[in-house]
């Protein structure tokens, strides 16, 4: 008898440490997996598309989170807010930034803990809450633009 409980206690142990294991593995695979693209931020992203083929600078220039630094004419550039980047348009918003853009997949975004990227990294956003309102839904803004 005093086997029987040896043995069932090994087993109650060894099942313990093995659903423990699987579980600690589970939740290191749910940490390690890249965050999911939201939906909020796959239609900024195609409304951002749509923006940028149009050359609307207005609605690109009011989603940006500033100040932004970007390259323009080889220097980096700090654009303090919308109307700078609205009078700037042409030379942040180049042929080679309208080309990335316009030739990323919306449902093949990746997103990082750095935010979401377009293209090998040509344009980031990232969803962001600002002040206190914890019901408030998080605003998406581009947060840069590498266009040198």
């Amino acid at each position: 008898m005093r086997v029987m409980k040896g043995i069932l206690f090994i087993l109650m142990f060894c099942w313990s440490v093995t659903t423990s294991i699987a579980i600690a593995d589970q939740n290191l695979n749910d940490l390690l997996a890249p965050p999911a693209v939201t939906s909020q931020e796959k239609e900024f992203f195609i409304t951002l598309q749509k923006a940028i083929k149009a050359d609307d600078a207005h609605w690109v220039g009011t989603h940006v989170l500033y100040p932004i630094s970007v390259t323009i004419s080889g220097h980096k550039t700090k654009i303090r807010n919308s109307p700078d980047f609205e009078k700037r348009y042409k030379e942040i918003i180049t042929d080679a930034i309208k080309k990335a853009v316009a030739g990323q997949d919306p449902s093949k975004l990746v997103k990082t803990p750095q935010g979401v990227m377009v293209e090998n990294g040509s344009v980031w956003f990232d969803s962001m809450i600002f002040g206190d309102d914890p019901n408030k839904k998080p605003d998406v803004l581009v947060i840069t633009i590498n266009n040198t």
